[in-house]
C-alpha cells in the first residue's frame, strides 16, 4: 500500500514536471512565433 502510494507520487511528480516544461516550451514558442511575425511586417 505504502510503496504504491509512493509509486503514485513519484509518478504524479514527473508528469507535472513534464507538463509544466510543456506549457513553458508552448508559451516560449508562441511568444517566438509573435516575434516572428512582428519582424515580417
Amino acid at each position: 500500500m505504502f510503496l504504491q502510494m509512493c509509486g503514485n507520487g513519484y509518478v504524479y511528480e514527473k508528469l507535472r514536471v513534464c507538463v509544466r516544461g510543456f506549457s513553458e516550451g508552448k508559451s516560449e514558442a508562441s511568444k517566438r512565433a509573435t516575434n516572428f511575425g512582428l519582424g515580417e511586417n
